[in-house]
Protein backbone atom coordinates (compact mmCIF):
# COMPACT_ATOMS: atom_id res chain seq x y z
CA UNK A 1 0.00 0.00 0.00
CA UNK A 2 0.99 3.72 -0.59
CA UNK A 3 -0.86 5.99 1.50
CA UNK A 4 -0.40 9.34 2.04
CA UNK A 5 -0.55 10.36 5.84
CA UNK A 6 -2.68 13.89 5.08
CA UNK A 7 -5.53 12.19 3.91
CA UNK A 8 -8.86 11.18 5.95
CA UNK A 9 -10.78 9.37 4.11
CA UNK A 10 -14.05 6.21 4.27
CA UNK A 11 -12.82 3.31 5.44
CA UNK A 12 -14.62 1.89 2.31
CA UNK A 13 -12.54 3.44 -0.41
CA UNK A 14 -9.75 1.43 1.19
CA UNK A 15 -12.06 -2.10 1.06
CA UNK A 16 -12.13 -1.40 -2.83
CA UNK A 17 -8.94 -0.94 -3.67
CA UNK A 18 -8.31 -4.09 -1.75
CA UNK A 19 -10.78 -5.70 -3.62
CA UNK A 20 -9.60 -5.25 -7.08
CA UNK A 21 -6.69 -7.68 -8.49
CA UNK A 22 -3.46 -6.68 -9.46
CA UNK A 23 -2.25 -2.87 -9.09
CA UNK A 24 -4.80 -0.25 -8.33
CA UNK A 25 -5.01 3.29 -7.64
CA UNK A 26 -7.86 5.47 -6.04
CA UNK A 27 -9.58 8.37 -7.82
CA UNK A 28 -12.17 10.75 -7.50
CA UNK A 29 -13.93 11.77 -11.12
CA UNK A 30 -15.29 14.83 -9.61
CA UNK A 31 -12.04 16.57 -9.02
CA UNK A 32 -9.12 17.39 -11.46
CA UNK A 33 -9.47 21.52 -12.47
CA UNK A 34 -7.19 22.62 -9.27
CA UNK A 35 -3.57 23.65 -10.24
CA UNK A 36 -2.02 21.66 -7.14
CA UNK A 37 -4.72 18.46 -7.43
CA UNK A 38 -2.46 15.67 -8.83
CA UNK A 39 -4.24 14.61 -12.21
CA UNK A 40 -4.67 11.06 -13.88
CA UNK A 41 -5.43 10.20 -17.70
CA UNK A 42 -7.39 7.14 -17.84
CA UNK A 43 -7.82 4.70 -21.03
CA UNK A 44 -10.04 1.63 -20.43
CA UNK A 45 -9.39 1.50 -16.65
CA UNK A 46 -5.87 2.06 -16.49
CA UNK A 47 -3.92 4.68 -15.65
CA UNK A 48 -1.89 5.88 -18.80
CA UNK A 49 -0.44 9.30 -16.97
CA UNK A 50 -0.57 11.10 -13.57
CA UNK A 51 1.09 14.37 -12.64
CA UNK A 52 -0.03 18.01 -11.46
CA UNK A 53 1.26 19.21 -14.72
CA UNK A 54 -1.64 16.91 -17.03
CA UNK A 55 -3.96 19.56 -18.73
CA UNK A 56 -7.56 19.63 -17.29
CA UNK A 57 -9.41 18.60 -20.12
CA UNK A 58 -7.47 15.08 -20.47
CA UNK A 59 -7.60 14.28 -16.67
CA UNK A 60 -10.34 12.04 -15.59
CA UNK A 61 -10.05 12.74 -12.14
CA UNK A 62 -7.97 13.38 -9.15
CA UNK A 63 -5.47 10.81 -7.47
CA UNK A 64 -6.18 10.76 -3.94
CA UNK A 65 -2.58 9.54 -3.33
CA UNK A 66 -4.25 5.89 -2.06
CA UNK A 67 -2.58 3.44 -3.74
CA UNK A 68 -2.28 -0.46 -4.07
CA UNK A 69 0.45 -2.56 -5.71
CA UNK A 70 0.98 -6.46 -6.44
CA UNK A 71 3.90 -8.03 -6.34
CA UNK A 72 4.80 -6.74 -10.05
CA UNK A 73 3.78 -3.27 -9.38
CA UNK A 74 5.40 -3.39 -5.86
CA UNK A 75 8.57 -4.30 -6.93
CA UNK A 76 8.74 -1.96 -10.14
CA UNK A 77 7.71 0.90 -7.88
CA UNK A 78 10.67 0.16 -5.60
CA UNK A 79 13.00 0.22 -8.54
CA UNK A 80 12.11 3.29 -9.93
CA UNK A 81 12.65 4.66 -6.85
CA UNK A 82 16.12 3.45 -6.49
CA UNK A 83 16.72 4.66 -10.24
CA UNK A 84 15.61 8.06 -9.31
CA UNK A 85 17.79 8.89 -6.33
CA UNK A 86 20.97 6.98 -8.36
CA UNK A 87 19.97 10.06 -10.58
CA UNK A 88 20.22 12.79 -8.04
CA UNK A 89 16.26 13.04 -7.34
CA UNK A 90 16.51 12.23 -3.73
CA UNK A 91 13.61 15.06 -3.71
CA UNK A 92 11.39 14.14 -5.95
CA UNK A 93 7.74 13.42 -5.39
CA UNK A 94 6.60 9.89 -4.97
CA UNK A 95 4.01 10.48 -8.29
CA UNK A 96 7.82 10.86 -10.19
CA UNK A 97 7.81 7.11 -9.72
CA UNK A 98 4.53 6.23 -10.13
CA UNK A 99 4.03 8.11 -13.23
CA UNK A 100 6.97 5.83 -14.87
CA UNK A 101 5.32 2.43 -13.38
CA UNK A 102 1.88 2.83 -14.99
CA UNK A 103 3.99 2.76 -17.88
CA UNK A 104 5.11 -0.79 -17.62
CA UNK A 105 2.90 -1.92 -15.06
CA UNK A 106 -1.12 -2.19 -15.39
CA UNK A 107 -2.73 -0.12 -12.76
CA UNK A 108 -6.59 0.01 -12.21
CA UNK A 109 -8.02 3.03 -11.48
CA UNK A 110 -10.69 2.69 -9.49
CA UNK A 111 -13.88 5.42 -9.32
CA UNK A 112 -14.69 6.28 -5.94
CA UNK A 113 -17.07 9.76 -6.63
CA UNK A 114 -19.71 10.29 -3.78
CA UNK A 115 -17.16 8.60 -0.70
CA UNK A 116 -16.26 11.10 1.72
CA UNK A 117 -11.95 12.35 1.78
CA UNK A 118 -9.99 15.15 1.69
CA UNK A 119 -6.68 16.08 1.20
CA UNK A 120 -5.54 18.18 4.41
CA UNK A 121 -2.81 20.24 3.25
CA UNK A 122 -4.20 23.98 4.84
CA UNK A 123 -6.32 25.48 7.49
CA UNK A 124 -9.08 25.77 5.56
CA UNK A 125 -9.00 21.82 4.34
CA UNK A 126 -8.81 20.78 8.45
CA UNK A 127 -11.76 23.29 8.86
CA UNK A 128 -13.69 21.36 5.76
CA UNK A 129 -12.23 17.92 7.10
CA UNK A 130 -13.90 18.63 10.49
CA UNK A 131 -17.00 20.25 9.41
CA UNK A 132 -17.96 17.86 6.42
CA UNK A 133 -15.71 14.97 5.83
CA UNK A 134 -15.57 13.83 9.17
CA UNK A 135 -19.57 13.61 9.79
CA UNK A 136 -20.19 12.18 6.30
CA UNK A 137 -17.39 9.01 7.35
CA UNK A 138 -18.79 8.76 11.22
CA UNK A 139 -22.62 8.75 9.65
CA UNK A 140 -21.89 5.79 7.59
CA UNK A 141 -19.78 4.28 9.86
CA UNK A 142 -23.06 4.54 12.45
CA UNK A 143 -24.95 3.20 10.22
CA UNK A 144 -23.03 -0.11 9.85
CA UNK A 145 -23.20 0.28 14.01
CA UNK A 146 -27.17 0.41 13.69
CA UNK A 147 -27.74 -2.52 11.83
CA UNK A 148 -25.23 -4.71 13.79
CA UNK A 149 -27.11 -3.64 17.14
CA UNK A 150 -30.27 -4.55 15.37
CA UNK A 151 -29.04 -8.18 14.43
CA UNK A 152 -26.52 -9.14 17.10
CA UNK A 153 -28.40 -11.04 19.37
CA UNK A 154 -29.75 -12.92 16.42
CA UNK A 155 -26.06 -13.73 15.61
CA UNK A 156 -24.96 -14.45 19.06
CA UNK A 157 -28.01 -17.21 19.46
CA UNK A 158 -27.70 -18.91 16.43
CA UNK A 159 -23.55 -18.58 17.29
CA UNK A 160 -24.36 -20.22 20.69
CA UNK A 161 -26.37 -22.98 18.85
CA UNK A 162 -23.75 -23.87 16.76
CA UNK A 163 -21.02 -23.94 19.50
CA UNK A 164 -23.66 -26.18 21.80
CA UNK A 165 -24.05 -28.59 18.43
CA UNK A 166 -20.49 -29.06 17.75
CA UNK A 167 -19.69 -29.47 21.27
CA UNK A 168 -22.44 -32.37 21.98
CA UNK A 169 -21.34 -33.90 18.96
CA UNK A 170 -17.79 -33.71 19.48
CA UNK A 171 -18.09 -35.45 23.03
CA UNK A 172 -20.25 -37.84 21.26
CA UNK A 173 -17.61 -39.15 18.97
CA UNK A 174 -14.25 -38.22 20.34
CA UNK A 175 -11.83 -39.04 23.04
CA UNK A 176 -10.21 -36.46 25.12
CA UNK A 177 -6.69 -36.03 23.21
CA UNK A 178 -4.06 -33.02 24.11
CA UNK A 179 -0.70 -32.21 22.61
CA UNK A 180 2.14 -31.88 23.41
CA UNK A 181 4.82 -29.27 22.63
CA UNK A 182 8.66 -29.52 21.86
CA UNK A 183 11.02 -26.62 20.98
CA UNK A 184 12.47 -27.35 17.70
CA UNK A 185 16.26 -26.63 17.34
CA UNK A 186 17.71 -23.56 15.93
CA UNK A 187 20.75 -22.70 13.35
CA UNK A 188 21.83 -19.32 14.07
CA UNK A 189 21.72 -17.17 17.23
CA UNK A 190 22.88 -18.03 20.65
CA UNK A 191 20.85 -20.65 22.89
CA UNK A 192 20.26 -19.03 26.01
CA UNK A 193 18.22 -19.86 29.03
CA UNK A 194 15.62 -17.60 30.97
CA UNK A 195 13.72 -18.14 33.90
CA UNK A 196 9.85 -17.95 33.84
CA UNK A 197 9.06 -18.03 37.28
CA UNK A 198 10.58 -20.79 38.73
CA UNK A 199 11.38 -22.43 35.67
CA UNK A 200 14.09 -22.38 32.80
CA UNK A 201 12.87 -22.11 29.28
CA UNK A 202 15.33 -22.80 26.64
CA UNK A 203 15.55 -19.80 23.66
CA UNK A 204 17.43 -18.41 20.78
CA UNK A 205 19.06 -14.76 21.51
CA UNK A 206 18.83 -13.62 17.28
CA UNK A 207 20.74 -9.93 16.93
CA UNK A 208 19.04 -7.66 14.40
CA UNK A 209 19.19 -8.16 10.82
CA UNK A 210 20.18 -11.92 11.67
CA UNK A 211 18.33 -15.26 10.89
CA UNK A 212 17.84 -18.07 12.38
CA UNK A 213 16.01 -20.99 11.14
CA UNK A 214 14.53 -24.18 12.36
CA UNK A 215 13.44 -27.64 10.46
CA UNK A 216 9.54 -28.00 11.17
CA UNK A 217 7.03 -30.19 9.97
CA UNK A 218 3.67 -30.17 8.63
CA UNK A 219 1.04 -28.97 10.42
CA UNK A 220 0.78 -26.32 13.33
CA UNK A 221 3.47 -24.77 14.41
CA UNK A 222 3.82 -22.24 17.01
CA UNK A 223 6.32 -19.28 16.50
CA UNK A 224 7.05 -17.38 20.16
CA UNK A 225 8.85 -13.66 20.32
CA UNK A 226 10.40 -11.48 22.75
CA UNK A 227 12.58 -8.32 22.99
CA UNK A 228 15.18 -8.78 24.98
CA UNK A 229 16.68 -5.31 26.19
CA UNK A 230 19.89 -4.28 27.61
CA UNK A 231 20.11 -3.27 31.13
CA UNK A 232 18.96 -0.06 32.02
CA UNK A 233 16.69 0.63 28.96
CA UNK A 234 13.28 1.07 29.78
CA UNK A 235 10.06 1.68 27.80
CA UNK A 236 6.25 0.93 28.75
CA UNK A 237 6.26 -0.12 25.13
CA UNK A 238 8.32 -0.90 22.52
CA UNK A 239 7.64 -1.73 18.81
CA UNK A 240 9.72 -4.46 16.18
CA UNK A 241 9.62 -6.15 13.22
CA UNK A 242 9.92 -9.65 12.18
CA UNK A 243 10.52 -10.92 8.71
CA UNK A 244 9.35 -15.09 8.16
CA UNK A 245 10.64 -17.13 5.28
CA UNK A 246 10.31 -20.74 4.79
CA UNK A 247 12.35 -22.56 2.68
CA UNK A 248 14.27 -19.54 2.41
CA UNK A 249 11.10 -17.81 0.73
CA UNK A 250 9.17 -14.37 2.02
CA UNK A 251 6.61 -16.13 3.88
CA UNK A 252 5.27 -13.28 5.97
CA UNK A 253 6.65 -10.29 7.93
CA UNK A 254 4.93 -9.12 11.62
CA UNK A 255 4.71 -5.40 13.56
CA UNK A 256 4.47 -6.30 16.77
CA UNK A 257 4.57 -4.32 20.39
CA UNK A 258 6.24 -5.62 23.64
CA UNK A 259 5.98 -5.08 26.92
CA UNK A 260 7.62 -5.15 30.35
CA UNK A 261 7.24 -8.88 31.50
CA UNK A 262 8.66 -8.91 35.49
CA UNK A 263 8.14 -12.25 35.60
CA UNK A 264 10.77 -13.72 33.43
CA UNK A 265 14.18 -12.96 33.53
CA UNK A 266 17.57 -13.40 31.38
CA UNK A 267 21.53 -11.92 33.19
CA UNK A 268 22.19 -8.81 31.79
CA UNK A 269 18.66 -8.50 29.74
CA UNK A 270 15.45 -6.74 30.67
CA UNK A 271 13.26 -9.58 29.11
CA UNK A 272 9.80 -8.31 27.10
CA UNK A 273 6.15 -9.93 27.28
CA UNK A 274 6.00 -12.67 24.95
CA UNK A 275 4.28 -12.67 21.31
CA UNK A 276 2.75 -15.73 19.28
CA UNK A 277 2.50 -16.37 15.33
CA UNK A 278 0.79 -19.40 14.86
CA UNK A 279 0.92 -21.11 11.64
CA UNK A 280 0.03 -24.13 9.41
CA UNK A 281 3.27 -25.34 7.31
CA UNK A 282 2.23 -27.37 4.18
CA UNK A 283 3.31 -31.14 4.55
CA UNK A 284 6.89 -32.52 4.26
CA UNK A 285 10.00 -31.21 6.36
CA UNK A 286 10.16 -27.53 5.78
CA UNK A 287 13.11 -24.72 7.18
CA UNK A 288 11.03 -22.01 8.77
CA UNK A 289 13.40 -18.74 9.20
CA UNK A 290 12.74 -15.65 11.80
CA UNK A 291 14.67 -12.71 11.16
CA UNK A 292 14.33 -9.10 13.56
CA UNK A 293 13.75 -6.37 10.92
CA UNK A 294 13.38 -3.54 13.16
CA UNK A 295 13.97 -2.11 17.03
CA UNK A 296 14.94 0.86 18.31
CA UNK A 297 17.12 -1.22 20.93
CA UNK A 298 17.61 -4.93 22.13
CA UNK A 299 17.79 -8.30 20.19
CA UNK A 300 15.59 -11.10 19.77
CA UNK A 301 14.48 -13.47 21.85
CA UNK A 302 12.88 -16.99 19.42
CA UNK A 303 11.74 -20.13 19.71
CA UNK A 304 9.55 -22.51 17.76
CA UNK A 305 7.65 -24.83 19.25
CA UNK A 306 6.06 -27.90 16.91
CA UNK A 307 3.44 -30.75 18.27
CA UNK A 308 5.44 -33.63 19.87
CA UNK A 309 5.43 -36.81 18.03
CA UNK A 310 4.84 -39.57 19.99
CA UNK A 311 7.63 -42.26 20.41
CA UNK A 312 6.31 -45.63 19.02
Amino acid sequence: MLLNCDLLFDPDILDRLLEETGSALAYDSTSSRGREQTKVAIRERKVVDIGKDLPPGSAKGESLGLLKFDAEGGTAMLQMADHLMRDGHEKAWVMEATRAVCQIVPLVAVNIAGKPWTEIDFPHDLEVARREVWPAIHKGRWRQVIRWRRTRWAALTALLAIFALTGWHASTTLRPASVDWETAAHTGGTAVSITKGDRAQRWWLVPLNTRTTAKVPGGAVTIELRLALPDGVTADSARYVVALTLDDRPLDWRALTSTPDSSTSLAGRAVRDRDRIELTVPAGQHTLGIELLAARAGDLLVRVRIPEIPQS
